[in-house]
């Protein structure tokens, strides 16, 4: 679940289409973005990669995904440069480089790709290919945040309200909660409903805290599902 910036999440809404999209039955459904690409259409070529990459109307096929996102890269896709450091940082359809993975994600970043910043802001986080920097890391997920990256938006308010990198803060944490919510963010709804049950950064609300839970809920959220049903219990 990555989300694009200016599109709500919306988790079940995505699976019933990617369902109706099943291989082999809707094989042809690439056919025309097969030929798009082999013109040499950095955005159709993004797509065939991505298609490839997540399994959608084929079979995953991370060998193909890397092919046709380093042909969309090389001209400039700042989609397709970050899902190619994806491919990098994961080994897949390729040799492990999470060097050249970090490149490629500072490339899409220069070209104000969310999920690129974002990502950047997760290499701080781990230590993958830089040193281990929590301070760096929120600075990478507030950049990100910015540009509509509905993870770095949750991420911050975890980060508000558990204190890592900057202080306490749950007022912050319902802000960036909230962003990420509006923005279709099952997870951070979950997060939302919470504060609002526990009072905390909010005044105590539990039927807003029920209508957070049910939201997620909706989108196949676990820990949701399973707090609505205690809710109602």
């Amino acid at each position: 679940m990555h989300g694009r910036p200016g599109i709500r999440i919306h988790q079940s809404s995505a699976e019933q289409y990617r369902a109706s999209l099943s291989f082999p039955q809707h094989v042809s459904s690439l056919s025309w973005l097969q030929l798009a690409a082999s013109f040499h259409h950095p955005a159709a070529q993004f797509c065939l990669g991505l298609c490839h990459y997540n399994g959608i109307a084929t079979r995953k096929d991370s060998t193909q995904a890397f092919k046709w996102c380093h042909a969309a890269a090389i001209q400039g896709h700042p989609g397709a440069m970050n899902l190619l450091g994806n491919l990098y940082t994961e080994g897949h359809g390729t040799t492990k480089d999470v060097t050249l993975g970090l490149r490629w994600y500072i490339r899409a970043a220069e070209r104000k790709d969310a999920a690129a910043i974002y990502n950047i802001g997760t290499l701080f986080e781990r230590g993958v290919a830089v040193d281990k920097d929590i301070v760096q890391a929120y600075d990478w997920y507030k950049r990100a945040s910015v540009f509509g990256s509905v993870n770095a938006q949750n991420v911050l308010g975890i980060f508000h309200e558990q204190g890592v990198a900057v202080e306490v803060n749950p007022e912050q944490a319902v802000y960036y909660y909230k962003l990420a919510s509006g923005n279709g963010h099952p997870h951070a709804m979950y997060n939302l409903a919470r504060l609002h049950h526990d009072g905390v950064g909010v005044v105590r609300d539990d039927p807003r805290a029920l209508a957070w839970f049910q939201q997620a809920a909706d989108q196949g959220h676990l820990l949701s599902i399973l707090s609505v049903a205690v809710c109602h219990d």
